[in-house]
């Protein structure tokens, strides 16, 4: 029996599912049964499901160009069967391939609110009918089950809107976003003002713009980012930039000031205008 093929001949002769196994010759392309694998057992690439008819999971993560390649002979030598794309193909009853859908069709859904002209809809429709057929084919505890299928339910409820009144359901979800970050927005007022106040050690990543405080020892000034000034340095640059002085090539402990208009650039630091002006004032109210 011939078991060495082609990377063009391999992924027909697994979809023929004629014989158990066979390879490339470099064997970086290779089947067992009816699971067809690139470089290793880690990746498989499909898995051509017993017990459902004609039926095939492909996997919908990517790693190299040669195994996106090799992923995509194997896709369209499957073109004959019904294929649904998820991360774990190796495993119907895998949870990981309901989060899948489920994270994916939000990703979706808030990219096809905001698009222009890019149209998310039959993305949309696939991962909602992925979804159903795992519900119905898979094995899952029975809280899982139940908790999968409100959120099918959902997502067809939510394609169906799509279909009949895409504008309202846009509207919903772009107030749904802006609700959402209003929330996020006040949660970092308040680290912000907690690490101000030395309650904080640290900010999370999310908050991007560096933001001052004194030092609990009163000796140096900090920023979120972790560079350290001291106090006097930084009462003589807060004096220049009160005066209206050109700053620009200021030394102030060795950062040099690369501009301010708007914000204070300094180093890796784009400081906001406002909270440089806070700073300033309790440098004032503590010299």
């Amino acid at each position: 029996m011939k078991t060495v093929y082609s990377n063009s001949e391999l992924p027909h002769i697994f979809a023929k599912q004629s014989q158990p196994h066979g390879r490339t010759s470099n064997k970086s392309m290779y089947f067992e049964g009816n699971k067809i694998y690139s470089y290793g057992d880690h990746y498989c690439m499909a898995h051509i499901l017993k017990g459902v008819e004609n039926t095939a999971l492909i996997n919908s993560r990517h790693y190299s160009v040669t195994t996106s390649q090799h992923l995509g002979k194997v896709s369209y030598a499957l073109t004959n069967l019904n294929r649904y794309s998820v991360p774990n193909p190796e495993n119907i009853n895998s949870v990981n391939n309901l989060d899948h859908c489920k994270n994916e069709f939000e990703t979706y859904l808030k990219k096809q609110a905001m698009a222009l002209k890019a149209d998310y809809a039959s993305t949309l429709f696939s991962l909602k009918n992925v979804l159903e057929f795992l519900l119905k084919n898979g094995k899952f505890d029975a809280s899982v089950k139940k908790e999968y299928k409100a959120v099918l339910k959902y997502m067809g409820s939510t394609c169906n809107n799509l279909e009949k009144d895409p504008i309202s359901l846009f509207k919903e979800i772009k107030e749904g976003e802006k609700a959402k970050q209003k929330e996020i927005q006040l949660k970092n007022a308040q680290k912000i003002i907690d690490w101000q106040n030395g309650i904080e050690a640290r900010l999370p990543n999310t908050i991007t713009d560096p933001y001052l405080r004194l030092s609990k020892d009163s000796t140096e000034i900090e920023t979120s980012r972790g560079a350290r000034v001291s106090i006097k340095s930084g009462l003589q640059l807060w004096k220049l930039i009160k005066a209206g002085k050109d700053i620009q090539g200021h030394d102030i402990d060795g950062y040099r000031v690369i501009s301010i208009n708007g914000t204070l650039k300094i180093g890796c630091h784009n400081i906001p205008r406002k909270e440089v002006d806070r700073m300033g004032k309790i440098l004032e109210l503590n010299k």
